[in-house]
Order: C-alpha cells, then structure tokens, then sequence
C-alpha cells in the first residue's frame, strides 16, 4: 500500500471520494511526495535538493519505510529527485506485470 502526500496540501473540496478497496485498512509501507512549486527547474536537481532528498530517504528507511520518490511539478513540467539523486532508484528495478495478476 502506498501514501500519497501532496505539499502544499490541496484545497477543501479536492478530493471528491475515496475508494473502499480491500487492503486499505493495511499499513502503507512505501510513500510517494508530490510537491507543486511555482516553477520547476529543468536540469539536475541542486545541491538542497540532493540533501533534502537523502534526509527525507534516511528518514523513511529508519522507520522500514520505501520512499518511492520525491515528485517535483508546477503543473506542466515534472522532475523525479528519486532518479535524479538516487544511483539505484527503485524506477529501474525489474517489473514483471503478471505477478500483480498471480496476487
């Protein structure tokens, strides 16, 4: 299962429903951050980027957690820190889509 935290978090009214899905009552064990800003640099992340990014991985491995990614979007334009900064981000890992149908 996983979290899905949006910064800044989103107007009252956003989010219109949420599913009743087998399995949400299960703890999230991988996290996704989606940050909207302004304006989305295009390139390699910077240096904050890059030590924010770490921080907030340590964080999350500390607590046997998978951050799958720091999002970076303004809306049109999306950056990935997790492949940006991470030399083995899980984006790359083998993926073989008939084990999700074997589960």
């Amino acid at each position: 299962v996983t979290a899905m935290l949006l910064d800044p978090p989103p107007e009252v009214g956003l989010f219109v429903g949420l599913a009743q899905l087998p399995g949400l009552e299960t703890p999230f064990c991988q996290t996704l951050s989606i940050v909207v800003q302004a304006h989305v640099e295009t390139g390699p992340p910077t240096d904050d980027d890059r030590r924010g990014y770490q921080a907030l991985r340590r964080a999350h491995m500390a607590q046997g957690l998978l951050l799958l990614d720091v999002v970076i979007t303004d809306g049109d334009t999306v950056r990935s820190l997790a492949i940006g900064c991470d030399p083995d981000p899980v984006w790359f890992d083998e993926f073989d889509p008939g084990a999700v149908d074997a589960a």
